[in-house]
């Protein structure tokens, strides 16, 4: 059968939708008219006609378009970065929101910790009076399986760098009394 479109006269052989389905084809023409009365290709997915149904662009941001419009997407890009506040800058990486995230974690772990009744002046001097190459610890770690201290002057010690990281947040009471220093802030 010959077909008049708007690109000109065409062949087209008739093929049933099964036997396009059969045949793995895409479209199929069947030489019968739509509803709206056009008499062109269907596609085999929707048994829709290409008229009343036309192929339709790759969505906006799938991977497809993406590969498609590369100037698009690059000009998108640097139009955003133009846009963004300069202190964002940098942030997108993960790492960077899971250490704030972390610092916030442990933030609130003092907070909860910190009893009404400590002396908060006596700890502010403690952490201002940090020798050199030493950090503050706790004795009794804020968190830990076996016990949860408290930020409490009484619970504060000195230890160097190396010292703090092998400690980290283990408590034996034992080797807490017997290893470790107690320094007396009053």
């Amino acid at each position: 059968m010959k077909l008049v479109s708007r690109k000109g006269e065409i062949e087209m052989k008739l093929v049933s939708r099964k036997e396009a389905i059969e045949s793995g084809l895409q479209r199929y023409f069947t030489g019968k008219s739509c509803k709206q009365g056009h008499i062109c290709e269907r596609r085999v997915s929707s048994s829709k006609c290409l008229e009343c149904h036309p192929e339709i662009e790759p969505k906006k941001y799938s991977a497809s378009w993406y590969k498609k419009y590369p100037n698009y997407v690059k000009e998108e890009n640097e139009k955003y970065d133009r846009m963004r506040p300069k202190h964002w800058i940098g942030k997108e990486s993960p790492d960077y929101w899971k250490t704030k995230v972390l610092a916030h974690k442990i933030r609130a772990e003092k907070l909860n910790r910190l009893p009404r009744w400590s002396n908060q002046e006596l700890i502010a001097e403690i952490i201002k009076a940090i020798p050199e190459n030493m950090t503050l610890d706790h004795i009794v770690p804020l968190q830990n399986d076996i016990v949860c201290g408290l930020h409490v002057p009484e619970n504060l010690q000195y230890l160097t760098d190396r010292e703090n990281s092998l400690k980290s947040n283990y408590f034996t009471p034992r080797r807490s009394v017997r290893n470790y220093a107690v320094i007396s802030f009053t």
